[in-house]
């Protein structure tokens, strides 16, 4: 027996929004490489170059983990 999302087809499949997840975490991390320049071998080794797009790169990376761990602990895959 199928619901009425199910029939109307409005239902949204889990893995296209965790794999939406992992392509917007994805553009996060390239955002973050972007944003970063190497300055010592030890210690200290980065400094961040662009302050705005280093914080678009992180929100990015922690939607893409929340759209991704959200809908595998909605249906109960995590503890």
């Amino acid at each position: 027996m199928t619901n009425r999302a199910q029939r109307d087809g409005t239902m949204v499949d889990m893995q296209l929004i965790m794999i939406i997840g992992c392509a917007v975490a994805a553009l996060g991390l390239i955002l973050l490489a972007v944003s970063t320049r190497w300055v010592k071998s030890w210690g200290n080794q980065y400094a961040t170059t662009s302050v705005p797009t280093s914080c678009a790169g992180w929100a990015l990376l922690a939607l893409g983990l929340g759209l991704i761990l959200g809908p595998a602990y909605l249906s109960g895959q995590l503890g």
